[in-house]
């Protein structure tokens, strides 16, 4: 017996459900790729003639929601995004750590390294006294260079002659999403090279 063919029905969507999951995997997302991306060492300590390595403490985070709607989603989800990224964590050799939610316009925690979600919401995790910092700064550089171009790519394509004629409404919508993520890429990876460069010189 065949099941009828699924059809669409717009009474069930819920895009309010479907932008909270976005953004708690996104954060989640986020995460994991910062704990990837940058080894986590034991803070230096003076030298007290102890050999044992140290163990490594765990990993400080934050997400901060960049409107007053995502940083309600986070702070309701905070749970499941802290589940989410660190599931597996410990065989990396990480422990896993707490998940601070940051409101809108709060500062910037200091010693951190940035991984910008989308428009709405990112990403941050502590790494003073735990990472090379001339290494980082060199690699952040790297990845801000190839964001300002993904930047000037995207605006070039939407200044082209005919876009808003040529173009759908929605295709166009995507475009400008697709902007501003970048862009908020571009503003979070200068923040880090800033913040490695200050650390540098403390």
């Amino acid at each position: 017996m065949l099941a009828p063919y699924p059809i669409y029905n717009p009474d069930l969507a819920n895009t309010d459900a479907e932008a909270a999951y976005d953004i708690v995997l996104g954060c989640a997302r986020g995460v994991r790729s910062l704990l990837a991306e940058y080894t986590l060492v034991p803070p230096a300590t003076p030298a007290d003639g102890v050999t044992t390595p140290a163990p490594v403490p765990p990993a400080e985070v934050f997400v901060q929601g960049f409107d007053e709607d995502a940083y309600q989603i986070v702070e309701r989800e905070v749970a499941s995004v802290r589940a989410l990224s660190f599931t597996g964590a410990g065989k990396a050799g990480v422990a896993a750590g707490e998940v601070v939610v940051l409101r809108p316009g709060d500062a910037r925690p200091a010693g951190c390294v940035a991984f910008p979600v989308s428009r709405r919401v990112g990403v941050l995790m502590r790494v003073k006294g735990r990472v090379d910092l001339k290494r980082e700064v060199e690699k952040a550089e790297k990845r801000l260079e190839r964001a300002r171009a993904a930047v000037a790519r995207q605006r070039t394509a939407m200044g082209e002659k005919g876009y808003v004629e040529k173009v759908a409404v929605a295709t166009r919508e995507a475009d400008r999403r697709r902007l501003e993520d970048l862009e908020t890429e571009v503003g979070g990876l200068e923040a880090t090279v800033g913040e490695f460069e200050r650390l540098m010189i403390e």
